[in-house]
């Protein structure tokens, strides 16, 4: 099982916090977009394939690739491509230099043999083709020697150990970051806010417990926190319509104070 970001219908969104991060996967994919230009593309890890609609409107070839058959299956993203796979991210279908462009957004977090993923990536990029790969930002997230809280999390990443894994494999990376607004950035602060002490009991917790029974008390405390937090929203807030109040020009990648950016966004080229 994965977790999805679901594109809902304008003003369907259930909650700010949804439609939030769907902008925040979104801006990626735009960004990923002007460097798309007249390439073949592979959108590794594509999920629903909403990314995949972006990059096709610059892209010569957009193959969208998911482990999840029921996400390519049934997205209304993809009902008009006949270039969607399922398979393994470490065991890609393709043969070596096959993509001029390979994007993956959110993924590698959730591979336990990183090393071999990004093997498998520089094996089918052509020469000098590019990889983007984005994730989220250990230290906005987690307290040292904190273990990811999102239990589908293998492992998060700081801007310097993103770069130190990438460039095992690739010999020109760089490490930008994605900032927001103030507004939006106090925002997912207020949602990942975490109580240190409990914080460390659950890691002395995770040591002596059986991995089923730490996973199940993780995975209630965060439904739990979520339904807490959705409370806490402020009635002008969830009076006014997402789409009006926020859009992808609230967010922007950069070079700058990248300890403090909400996402990493990974850069590299294949020599």
């Amino acid at each position: 099982m994965t977790e999805r970001i679901q594109p809902y219908d304008p003003g369907r969104w259930p909650d700010r916090n949804s439609y939030l991060m769907y902008l925040r996967h979104l801006v990626v994919y735009e960004f990923a977009e002007s460097m798309a230009s007249n390439l073949r593309v592979l959108d590794l890890g594509c999920g629903v394939g909403y990314g995949s609609a972006v990059l096709i409107k610059r892209a010569k070839q957009v193959v969208s690739l998911d482990i999840d058959w029921r996400s390519l299956l049934t997205s209304p993203h993809l009902k008009h491509s006949a270039n969607r796979l399922t398979a393994d991210s470490v065991h890609l279908p393709f043969t070596t230099h096959s993509f001029d462009l390979v994007v993956s957004f959110q993924v590698i977090e959730h591979i336990q043999a990183d090393l071999e993923y990004l093997y498998e990536i520089k094996r089918i990029l052509k020469p000098q083709g590019r990889f983007i790969v984005s994730t989220p930002n250990r230290l906005l997230r987690l307290f040292p020697f904190q273990p990811p809280f999102n239990p589908y999390h293998v492992r998060e990443y700081t801007s310097r150990s993103l770069k130190k894994v990438l460039t095992q494999l690739f010999s020109n990376v760089e490490v930008l970051g994605l900032k927001s607004t103030a507004e939006i950035m106090n925002l997912e602060k207020k949602r990942l806010r975490q109580n240190p002490l409990r914080v460390y009991l659950e890691v002395i917790a995770d040591s002596v417990l059986p991995n089923s029974l730490a996973y199940n008390l993780k995975r209630l405390y965060q439904r739990r926190s979520r339904q807490i937090l959705n409370k806490r929203e402020d009635a002008d807030a969830l009076s006014t319509s997402w789409e009006a109040r926020y859009s992808t020009k609230d967010y922007w990648i950069d070079s700058t104070e990248i300890a403090k950016s909400l996402d990493l966004i990974g850069l590299c080229q294949k020599h």
